[in-house]
């Protein structure tokens, strides 16, 4: 059963569930999902690289003072509403280049906040993956711990045998 392309919390999910249910241990399935994620998302990642660098220029998106800073993803919306404005604009406007360097400019804007979004969501995935990761090695831990113990028993009740056997035969 192939694995499904993504790197979504969804998708993880669905990879992991479908395994579960076939009968892997939900460890495998966890490591397989997170697996899949990563190297899909480096997939990705090398696309992006392949774009030509954006040159920087002198349009800022202007916050607010003393306002909470907006969320990557509504700076990408505005920027992408901005985009499509100036280009309207441009369908109904004679003015050609300054409007064509504007929408330009935009442009690289929105490909930046993009850019943004995307390390943003990588970030929160890779905090997932490091939490999951973590639990696995105090689960791991605490097997470890479970069978120590076990063997501690054992060696004690070996113990008081022979202490026994030894104190009939005196």
């Amino acid at each position: 059963m192939p694995l499904k392309s993504g790197s979504s919390r969804e998708t993880i999910s669905q990879n992991i569930r479908e395994m579960v249910e076939s009968g892997h241990p939900q460890e495998q399935a966890v490591a397989a999902a997170l697996r899949k994620s990563r190297e899909d998302e480096m997939a990705e990642k090398k696309d992006q690289e392949e774009e030509k660098p954006v040159k920087e220029t002198k349009t800022t998106v202007k916050e607010p003072a003393g306002e909470e800073k907006p969320k990557p993803t509504d700076r990408l919306k505005a920027a992408e509403d901005e985009l499509e404005a100036l280009e309207r604009e441009q369908e109904q406007s004679e003015e050609g280049q300054g409007r064509q360097n504007a929408i330009d400019d935009q442009k690289k804007i929105v490909r930046q906040l993009r850019n943004e979004v995307r390390d943003t969501e990588h970030k929160e995935r890779m905090g997932i993956a490091d939490a999951v990761e973590q639990l696995e090695q105090k689960q791991d831990s605490a097997r470890i711990m479970k069978l120590v113990n076990d063997a501690i028993a054992e060696l004690a009740g070996r113990m008081d045998n022979y202490a026994e056997r030894h104190k009939a035969a005196r």
